[in-house]
């Protein structure tokens, strides 16, 4: 009797431990940004992870990047400036919802998305403001000359 609780606990253990470390997610990105162009930076994720991301701005030299918000609010950054986002768990994982914004490449194996997206158009920002079932996104669009990285992290448990 001791050895089938043993065994039991053992299987129950490795279950949870299974569990556990497949509720873990990152990406990361970094790229140049074309000043003559502007590009946005998507973060979306299923409702049910929550998300921290970590936003590096950092323009050239002399030179001057603008961060547009979806609220219309902006920032004008002359120096490295960095920023942090979370986006709360919104729904249970056992939810059916209709799929995302074609912008989102997530699924069920991975949960989270981040990318940068140069040369975007108004449709295209649209797309972003749309409202999803599955899907939260967050979203800024940036202008100017330098560089921005970001990484990602989301909890599915």
């Amino acid at each position: 009797m001791k050895k089938t609780w043993l065994l039991f606990t053992l299987l129950l253990a490795i279950a949870i431990l299974i569990t556990l470390i497949s509720s873990f997610y990152s990406v990361s990105e970094g790229e140049h940004i074309d000043p003559s162009s502007v590009s946005a930076v998507v973060i979306s994720k299923e409702r049910y992870v929550s998300l921290r991301a970590h936003f590096y701005i950092h323009p050239f030299p002399n030179s001057t990047m603008t961060l547009s918000f979806p609220n219309g609010s902006q920032k004008t950054v002359t120096t490295s400036y960095n920023f942090e986002v979370f986006l709360p768990k919104t729904a249970l994982p056992i939810e059916i919802f209709p799929p995302g914004p074609e912008v989102a490449y997530i699924s069920d194996e991975h949960p989270i998305d981040a990318q940068i997206i140069a040369n975007i158009t108004n449709d295209t920002i649209r797309d972003f403001n749309g409202t999803y079932f599955r899907v939260s996104v967050y979203w800024f669009a940036i202008q100017g000359n330098g560089s921005v990285s970001f990484s990602a992290y989301g909890v599915a448990i």
